[in-house]
């Protein structure tokens, strides 16, 4: 039944598999699996420098509203351009067991974010689907991870 509701959510057997991983209990991805599927629907997302900076926005002001922390900086850092993220994602220096914590990370704070009610529309609003949400937010943490490499 909801593997179903997934294929009606998501078409595309890769952004099905994130879908489903949102359960993690129920449905639990092997890592390599979850990797494979957020490389792979990168080239579908559209607008995905501006989706970016959405979701990179959208943790900037929950920790600051979280923590009392302004996270503002002088200079606004450059993001990763979409044709670095397969590698971002696939690094020989992220080993699966970090991916997989870091991936979970990610699902949870979707999950935060998704609690906040009119202020997650007007965070995240831009970037409906699950599972772009969990793909953006896996990049942006992982670059911040490997030291943000240059292009």
């Amino acid at each position: 039944m909801k593997i179903r509701q997934a294929k009606e959510k998501a078409r595309s057997l890769p952004r099905r598999v994130i879908v489903l991983r949102a359960n993690f209990l129920e449905f639990p991805i092997p890592t390599a699996r979850l990797r494979d599927a957020m490389t792979r629907i990168i080239p579908t997302i559209k607008a995905p420098r501006r989706k970016l900076k959405v979701a990179k926005s959208a943790i900037a002001w929950w920790l600051m509203h979280q923590f009392d922390a302004d996270t503002r900086t002088g200079t606004p850092d450059p993001l990763p351009d979409p044709s670095r993220w397969p590698h971002i994602l696939n690094s020989e220096h992220v080993s699966d067991e970090l991916f997989e914590n870091r991936a979970a990370l990610q699902f949870k704070f979707t999950n935060i974010f998704e609690l906040l009610g009119d202020d997650f529309a007007n965070l995240m609003g831009d970037i409906p689907l699950l599972e772009e949400r969990i793909v953006l937010l896996t990049v942006l943490d992982l670059w911040r991870l490997l030291g943000k490499p240059k292009q």
